[in-house]
């Protein structure tokens, strides 16, 4: 909207008030009403409104997509709705790096972030619904359930006559009730949703993660050394926190291309083909921002609720996955509280959750899942605690609920009971998953849309690479 700002008005009511013929102040009004639409019409331009490549949101996959265009010279502005970057991996989550997940690891190194080694040398605590079970108690349990899960895949059938995904309960009718325990809290856990509303297929996935908790729990129990362990059964973390890798990547941006504070509303594309953004920035107007090419990293489950114009040409496939892909409910209690013995964590069946030791050395996270991260909140974390605990905590609590969150609406993107050609392989970029192709200059990127290592950092960091380079190199064949 053009609009004639506070200064050019007043000056233009002071001459035309001034005591002339009236004709004469008639042409001065003229005149400067001219000059004034010019100045507006430069001011227009001369802001942040005409841009080339605009990125949305400054989470992980964010900052990477920025880093890549800052490092290859290619121009860009970066806009996040929250009054600081790192997005769920800010937010309390983000923490674990797994040993082959290289690329952010090396991001680690690049930013001269340091990253702790957190091995499996220490004892993993297993409650079976307040019974604490020895490490020995539990290898029975878990072969069985490796067999039964074994059995699933060698049968396969993930999928109904009708062409939809089974649920992993579907397939595995007859477990016992440790069994059934145990997978529904690695489940539950490890997507944010019950057994019921996860799609069979996972079972391959959690048939290997099951296999390394065995063997880890049968080192253990042979009394295999820390040394020969810690060789294969690993992981990272960052050294203070994923908050200080967010911070150095942030530091090596251009401050002037950075924007916090603006919400994404709405989205389309003219028949010149900018993309016109409309943010919200706390005014009673949107801010409209033109771009020629634009990479989104929102999340689908916040993106389904912003207005995507019928001119950005997504096709159903694209709709489909932004309005349906599954986000699991997963949540976190921070507490100074800490468990009697070193441990590398706790496993709890009821109610589902994680414990382990804060990245910091002081105190312990709860990690939750399901209904219990769905409803966590203020009230009902301290008694949750408690519960775990075993005792009373007058110790200050920190919790944390993307599900609630509005700029998350749900922890890591989980393999839920969509339609199965939203985990169709990409046939333009490798890697992609098709949902997420680009359209033309309108780009995803996200732990959403790649198929490996989906809801990890790792694949947030990716994907930022991923597109970011695809897009410089589709610059680079249209201007030479």
């Amino acid at each position: 909207m053009r609009y004639i700002n506070r200064a050019i008005f007043v000056k233009i009511k002071a001459y035309a008030s001034l005591k002339m013929p009236r004709f004469i102040n008639i042409i001065f009004f003229l005149f400067l009403s001219i000059f004034a639409f010019f100045e507006v019409e430069k001011t227009w331009a001369a802001g942040l409104d005409e841009l080339d490549i605009v990125v949305i949101g400054g989470g992980l996959a964010g900052l990477t997509a920025s880093r890549e265009f800052q490092r290859n010279g290619q121009t860009y502005d970066l806009f996040e709705a929250l009054d600081a970057f790192g997005g769920r991996a800010r937010e309390g989550g983000g923490e674990w790096i797994e040993s082959d997940h290289v690329t952010i690891q090396g991001l680690a190194k690049e930013h001269g972030v340091s990253l702790q080694t957190e091995p499996y040398d220490k004892p993993i605590r297993c409650n079976r619904n307040g019974t604490e079970l020895s490490q020995v108690e539990m290898i029975p349990i878990l072969k069985s359930t490796i067999t039964k899960l074994s059995a699933a895949v060698s049968k396969g059938g993930f999928c109904t006559d009708e062409g939809k995904y089974k649920s992993l309960i579907d397939i595995l009718p007859d477990l016992t009730s440790d069994e059934n325990l145990l997978i529904r809290a690695f489940v539950t856990l490890d997507l944010g949703l019950p057994p019921e509303e996860i799609q069979a297929s996972i079972v391959v996935d959690l048939k290997k993660d099951l296999g390394d908790f065995l063997t880890v729990l049968r080192c253990h129990s042979w009394g295999v050394s820390s040394w020969v362990l810690n060789q294969f059964a690993y992981q990272y973390r960052v050294k203070g926190g994923m908050n200080t890798l967010i911070e150095a990547m942030r530091k090596q941006l251009d401050e002037e291309k950075i924007h916090l504070n603006h919400e994404l509303k709405r989205i389309s594309k003219d028949e010149k083909g900018k993309f016109h953004l409309f943010f919200n920035t706390g005014n009673s107007e949107l801010y409209e921002v033109r771009a020629n090419a634009v990479i989104t990293t929102i999340p689908f489950s916040v993106l389904r609720h912003i207005e995507l114009d019928e001119s950005l040409g997504l096709t159903d496939l694209h709709r489909n996955a932004i309005q349906t892909l599954t986000y699991g409910a997963n949540g976190k209690i921070q507490t100074l509280e800490t468990m009697p013995e070193s441990f590398r964590y706790q496993l709890n069946t009821q109610p589902p959750s994680t414990l382990w030791n804060s990245v910091s050395g002081k105190g312990t996270t709860i990690f939750l899942g399901g209904s219990e991260g769905e409803n966590l909140d203020e009230n009902s974390a301290r008694p949750l605690a408690e519960s775990i605990f075993g005792r009373t905590i007058d110790t200050p609590i920190d919790v944390y609920n993307w599900f609630k969150n509005p700029f998350a609406r749900g922890s890591y993107p989980a393999r839920g009971l969509y339609n199965p050609s939203l985990d169709d392989p990409s046939k333009v970029l490798k890697g992609l998953r098709a949902c997420t192709e680009p359209v033309d200059l309108f780009y995803f990127a996200g732990d959403h849309t790649l198929l490996e290592n989906v809801g990890y950092m790792e694949s947030a960091v990716q994907s930022g690479i991923v597109a970011a380079q695809d897009l410089c190199e589709k610059y680079r064949l249209r201007t030479s």
